[in-house]
């Protein structure tokens, strides 16, 4: 008897999963992820697909995004002639491309927006480099490479996050020290398993800062990258960082800007008062850019108190689209005071 009830309970549980899940996905009609990729045999590994079409509809977000590539791959709100202007290269990983955000509002195309706006001032075009999923050596390729953008650009502006770093490993006895962190094993295995109802259901449990914070920031070294900030593995991410950028020919390093883009844990630190867990991985790389004289810009405590610290979908972790257009704008100031001095 007690057999039989088991069995008619798990059904019971599963009929109700099965069902509550079709609802969801028929309620939020996700799409698949991004698929505008093409593998190469160099260390990028893939790039971004030459004149590619995507809408994608995401649970976290009301209105589907559009991606455009042009026929070089990049990041395009519209096919354009404007080669008559000076550009400004952007580099970087989803955050730079842009990622569940159109592209008019990019930080890179509202960056350049605000640029164009001062009078007497060169006007210039935004050439969005950015790939999905870039980690820091695939930026780097893409910087030896020194392609004509990279090349012919009067500024190559790095959007550079903390995860960026994540494949910057040290290995002892073949054996990686690095743990990508609690949160992030969470997210993928979530992602991995693709259902709608659990992801939303995790969103609600992740919109409390006191349950983000303590999965993601007070689980001990292995919970994430700003708990392990001053770890070995992370010294070594550091003195990796630096001895790579340093080692750039002059003729990049002369015009390449940093720009530290905010992640969603440092702006739920800033909201409690915790400035110095939230900042430390922005003070270390200002720190690291200053020995090597390297410019770089860190906006993260004003860019989180201006968009009141709602700036990123909470599951997804991406910037949100007003947040990402906040980020440019205020970028622009920034930029105009370093190229001025």
């Amino acid at each position: 008897m007690k057999i039989k009830f088991s069995i008619y309970l798990v059904s019971i549980v599963i009929l109700f999963f099965f069902i509550t899940e079709l609802s969801f996905r028929l309620y939020f009609n996700e799409t698949n992820k991004l698929k505008c990729y093409e593998k190469v045999m160099d260390e990028r590994k893939y790039v971004n697909k030459k004149n590619c079409y995507f809408e994608e509809k995401y649970f976290e977000k009301k209105s589907a995004t559009i991606y455009l590539t042009n026929n070089l791959g990049y990041r395009v709100g519209s096919i354009l002639n404007n080669n008559d202007l000076s550009s400004l290269a952007f580099v970087g990983d989803s955050f730079t491309y842009g990622y569940l955000s159109n592209y008019e509002n990019t930080f890179p195309f509202n960056l350049v927006k605000e640029i164009n706006k001062i009078q007497n001032f060169r006007n210039y075009k935004e050439i969005n480099l950015g790939v999905n999923g870039y980690q820091f050596e695939q930026v780097l390729e893409l910087l030896k490479l020194d392609t004509p953008p990279i090349e012919k650009s009067d500024y190559i502006i790095y959007g550079l996050t903390p995860n960026d770093l994540f494949d910057i490993v040290e290995k002892k006895n073949n054996k990686t020290k690095f743990n990508k962190g609690y949160l992030d094993k969470l997210r993928s295995g979530i992602y991995d398993l693709n259902l709608t109802s659990v992801k939303f259901f995790s969103m609600l449990l992740l919109k409390s800062d006191k349950n983000y914070i303590n999965i993601y920031h007070n689980r001990g070294n292995d919970s994430g990258y700003l708990n392990e900030m001053g770890s070995e593995s992370w010294d070594y991410r550091y003195s990796y960082f630096k001895e790579k950028i340093a080692s750039l020919p002059n003729s990049l390093k002369d015009k390449l800007i940093i720009v530290i883009i905010p992640q969603q844990i440092q702006v739920r630190l800033l909201k409690i008062g915790n400035e110095k867990d939230a900042l430390s991985f922005d003070n270390k790389i200002k720190k690291i850019c200053d020995q090597i004289n390297i410019a770089c810009v860190s906006i993260t405590k004003e860019f989180a108190e201006i968009n009141n610290y709602i700036t990123h979908y909470i599951l997804d972790g991406h910037l949100l689209p007003e947040a990402n257009k906040s980020y440019g704008k205020l970028l622009a100031k920034k930029f105009f005071k370093i190229i001025n001095e």
